[in-house]
């Protein structure tokens, strides 16, 4: 994810922003189906079925139903569904009036829960994505951050402990830029606290930067523990 999504040009920083909401949406919208798959007219001609059904994970969201709960224009997310068709991360399939978003790579190793109760309200709409203006690169990282720490936490704990170094190599933001997009993920609600824990000392005993520790609570973790409901 760090290397499609790290642009410093603003044009592009929006569209990475808006690919990266859509694809949190469609993830919370998503359910286990059954698609229709048109065989190619070679295997019809052998007497093969003309149609062949096989399981995805995605979902049939239309382009208002994703400007409205991620807060985009319909401009942005055109630019954000191609972002993430042209990263590998869904699939685009159906017709025009039933469209399937397919999210791509589930069984590859990495993955994580997302708090549905806590991002999304009573009318569908993710809520902490009104607060963002789709501009900032500190937005866009404050998402890829968001996505991150929800990928390291442990089904047995609500918070998640790690070091800014850690953050950095896993998302490609500096270590120095790491806090503004924490701000960001405080003030629209995201993240609920957290934690300074200082720092780690290397075996020079000098403090740097990518050793500082902290832990986080993100929006909503705690209904995500096993046992809980």
């Amino acid at each position: 994810m760090s290397r499609h999504f790290s642009s410093r040009i603003e044009k592009f920083v929006s569209g990475e922003i808006a690919a990266l909401k859509i694809y949190i949406c469609i993830c919370l919208y998503s359910d286990r189906k059954m698609i229709t798959i048109p065989l190619t007219e070679y295997n019809h001609k052998l007497g093969l079925r003309p149609m062949r059904e096989r399981e995805f994970i995605g979902s049939h969201l239309t382009y208002d139903q994703l400007s409205d709960y991620c807060s985009l224009s319909r401009v942005l997310v055109s630019r954000g569904i191609q972002k993430l068709i042209s990263s590998g991360l869904i699939k685009k399939e159906g017709s025009r009036k039933k469209i399937i978003y397919e999210i791509n790579n589930l069984k590859s190793a990495g993955w994580c829960k997302l708090p549905c109760r806590g991002l999304v309200g009573t009318d569908g709409v993710i809520f902490s994505f009104k607060g963002l203006k789709n501009r900032y690169q500190s937005e866009r990282d404050a998402l890829k951050i968001f996505l991150y720490l929800l990928s390291i936490r442990s089904n047995s704990e609500s918070k998640v402990t790690v070091s800014r170094g850690k953050i950095s190599i896993a998302t490609g933001i500096s270590v120095y830029e790491i806090d503004s997009s924490i701000g960001v993920l405080r003030a629209v609600e995201l993240l609920e606290d957290v934690k300074s824990l200082g720092f780690l000392m290397s075996s020079s005993n000098r403090q740097q930067e990518s050793d500082r520790y902290a832990s986080y609570l993100v929006k909503g973790a705690m209904s995500l523990n096993l046992g809980n409901k």
